[in-house]
């Protein structure tokens, strides 16, 4: 059994829904788990694991945070914000890597679009394991009207996820690239257990879940149809005519996931897979700028699993609800568990576990960690 450090982005719930599945499944073999992430994923993994003794630390980085604006995600006010913590935040978040590395002397890292652990596994040479939805972007055969996106090339030479092994979350009948299929999977959604035996019925009202709460327009559209909507995101709690506003509640979203008879929602992917698997069509609203979830809401449409809007509007909204059988229909093959995933990755732990010489980085480590402490580093870094 080995010692795993596991790193989640805090940005949005998907990643810290996504991780928990897999994070019970390496209890389940036994190995023990450092958790990494920041913000909301954070505090729902701290809270989830706080008393399994298997997860032996949870250390808290620091992320960068998107801005947005009326479902709009806007990239330059983003960087004026967030560029002038990002020196320190590399720095520290690199010195708690390599503090935990220390002292725990992990045999992989793990990560779900966490940057920093993925920087530091090439630097210190320890294996990567890359699980998420965002390497679909760079190592999938998508559309060519995105292939050139000045974000989706960002994406690529910015972040530049890459891992010994990389698994790719997809319900998207999209290839591999030829060049990745050596060390490349795509294992479809990773469901939690909420899911495994859930009855799906279907009662007379629209799912809606925002990732921000600036999409004005979307509630005054909404207000316009006959429909009744049940609205998360926004987090109230009322009723405003045809539109009920519930406060964030897991148990309460997955209820009303599965007993809607459609979803309208931004195009993240962790609710698009949820809603697949459930077999609810989807009505998606990409939020601007945002690359991922663009391709995302244009593989929607393409798949034939609802429509895709730049922003919501009373026509697409009224073709969406009188097409809702035949998009039920496209949805009916779409069967997934987590089998494939848990299988290859049992796999590939064993493999990268063997081959690691963890005695061998220690020198490494601790040199670079030398340079940290030494005069040239001293920075003021932000708690």
């Amino acid at each position: 059994m080995a010692i795993i450090f596991y790193s989640i982005c805090g940005e949005g719930r998907g990643h810290a829904i996504r991780s928990e599945v897999v994070i019970n499944h390496l209890l389940s073999e036994g190995h023990e788990l450092v958790l990494f992430s920041y913000d909301r994923s954070f505090d729902y993994l701290h809270d989830t694991f706080k008393t399994n003794k298997k997860v032996i630390d949870f250390v808290k980085i620091s992320g960068v945070n998107f801005v947005y604006d009326k479902n709009n995600f806007k990239l330059g006010k983003t960087i004026v914000r967030e560029s002038k913590k990002i020196p320190s935040l590399l720095i520290r978040n690199t010195s708690l890597f390599l503090d935990m590395m220390l002292k725990y002397n992990p045999s992989l890292i793990i990560t779900d679009f966490e940057p920093i652990s993925n920087k530091i596994a090439k630097l210190v040479g320890i294996p990567l394991i890359c699980i998420d939805n965002i390497n679909f972007i760079t190592k999938c055969e998508i559309n060519e009207k995105f292939r050139d996106s000045a974000l989706r090339q960002f994406t690529k030479h910015i972040l530049r996820f890459n891992g010994n092994y990389n698994f790719i979350t997809s319900v998207f009948d999209v290839p591999l690239k030829k060049k990745y299929k050596r060390n490349t999977y795509l294992v479809g959604p990773i469901m939690g257990n909420c899911f495994r035996d859930i009855k799906i019925t279907e009662e007379n009202f629209i799912l809606v879940y925002q990732t921000t709460g600036s999409n004005d327009k979307l509630l005054s559209t909404l207000k316009q149809s006959d429909e009744k909507y049940i609205i998360y995101g926004f987090n109230k709690e009322y009723v405003d005519e045809n539109l009920i506003f519930k406060k964030q509640s897991r148990q309460g979203f997955v209820r009303d996931l599965s007993s809607c008879k459609a979803v309208i929602t931004n195009a993240g992917f962790t609710l698009i897979s949820e809603a697949v698997t459930l077999k609810k069509p989807i009505y998606s609203i990409p939020v601007k700028g945002l690359i991922e979830q663009e391709i995302n809401g244009y593989y929607v449409s393409k798949s034939g699993y609802g429509i895709s809007s730049n922003e919501i509007n009373g026509t697409d909204l009224m073709q969406f609800l009188n097409n809702l059988t035949n998009y039920k229909k496209n949805l009916l093959d779409r069967d997934y568990d987590n089998k494939k995933l848990f299988n290859l990755l049992d796999e590939k732990i064993e493999h990268l576990t063997k081959v690691y010489k963890k005695a061998s980085k220690l020198k490494v480590m601790l040199k670079i960690k030398e340079i940290y402490n030494a005069k040239i580093w001293e920075v003021k870094i932000a708690d």
